[in-house]
C-alpha cells in the first residue's frame, strides 16, 4: 500500500495466548519506520515473509485475548506471533482500514477483499457490494 497510512484491527475468533501463539508487539517500535523484510524459509507461516527482526525478548509484549475481543495496531509496529505448538485452534479476522488515497499495489484489482466502506473511490477499484437476497441476509442501507 502507498502512502501507508492503514489501521489493522485483529479479531479474535478462538482464545488467543504465549501458549498458541498470541501476537507479539514491541511497544513504541511504529516510531522508528519500516522494518526490512525477508523471505521466511525457516519456519512455514502463511504470509511467506517476515520482519528481519525478532519479535522476542524482554521489549516485546504478549497480546492476550479472548473470542470477540479486537486488537488495532499500527503498520509499522514491530510485531509478529509463535508458532502455535499447542493442541488449540487460534483464529481471527484480520481487517485493515484505509483512507482512499492510500493505493493498493497489488496488481490484482480490485482487490479480492477491498469494500469502499464511505466516501468515493479514490485511488483504487473495490469489490461491488453484496446484492441483497431478502430472508437470507439482514437488510443494510442502501439495499
Amino acid at each position: 500500500m502507498e502512502p501507508v497510512r492503514v489501521v489493522t484491527l485483529w479479531l479474535a475468533v478462538d482464545e488467543s495466548d504465549p501458549g498458541n501463539g498470541c501476537l507479539r508487539v514491541v511497544p513504541g517500535s511504529h516510531r522508528l519506520g519500516l522494518e526490512e523484510m525477508r523471505e521466511s524459509i525457516a519456519t512455514p507461516n502463511v504470509l511467506g515473509m517476515e520482519i528481519a527482526r525478532e519479535v522476542t525478548g524482554p521489549e516485546a509484549v504478549d497480546i492476550i485475548l479472548g473470542p470477540g475481543d479486537v486488537e488495532v495496531h499500527h503498520p509499522n509496529i514491530i510485531h509478529g506471533s509463535t508458532a502455535n505448538t499447542s493442541s488449540r485452534r487460534r483464529c481471527g479476522l484480520t481487517i485493515r482500514y484505509i483512507p482512499t488515497s492510500t493505493r493498493i499495489t497489488d496488481p490484482e484489482q480490485p482487490y479480492p477483499s477491498a469494500f469502499l466502506l464511505r466516501g468515493e473511490p479514490g485511488a483504487n477499484r473495490y469489490q461491488e457490494w453484496p446484492a441483497l437476497r431478502a430472508g437470507e441476509h439482514f437488510p443494510y442501507r442502501g439495499a
